[in-house]
């Protein structure tokens, strides 16, 4: 209202909408290249600031980052129904040859990924994803 009544006095009495848990994705091997140090600080970050999310890490190892939202599963083919359901796939690594779970994430959610050379080819930039 404060936007559509500019000058006029809002004050919020009730929100409707109840505090939504985000639901991330990742589809990753577990090394460094991967971007699981940046994983670990986005973790840290969401978690310092309180926000409420759940994060399930497709990887071939268990276990990698201590975070009470995060669960690692193994490999699966099934995962690509996890993608459609999440808010947003996290993808953070150094560099890709061409991000299959990227382009996958398109079309299922939205994007949170590192500034790599592939992403022009991809169609991926500022406007269909957090870079």
């Amino acid at each position: 209202m404060a936007k559509w009544c500019p000058g006029l006095p809002v004050t919020r009495v009730y929100n409707p909408v109840p505090e939504q848990e985000l639901r991330f994705i990742s589809l990753s091997r577990a090394a460094k290249d991967k971007g699981w140090i940046r994983m670990k600080a986005l973790a840290r970050a969401l978690n310092k600031r309180g926000v409420k999310f759940r994060w399930e890490v497709y990887t071939d190892y268990q276990g990698v980052i201590d975070s009470p939202h995060m669960v690692f599963c193994k490999p699966t083919i099934h995962a690509i129904d996890k993608l459609r359901e999440s808010d947003f796939l996290v993808q953070l690594s150094d560099y890709e040859s061409f991000g299959y779970s990227m382009v996958e994430g398109l079309q299922y959610s939205k994007l949170i990924i590192t500034d790599i050379e592939i992403l022009p080819e991809m169609g991926v930039n500022k406007n269909n994803a957090v870079i």
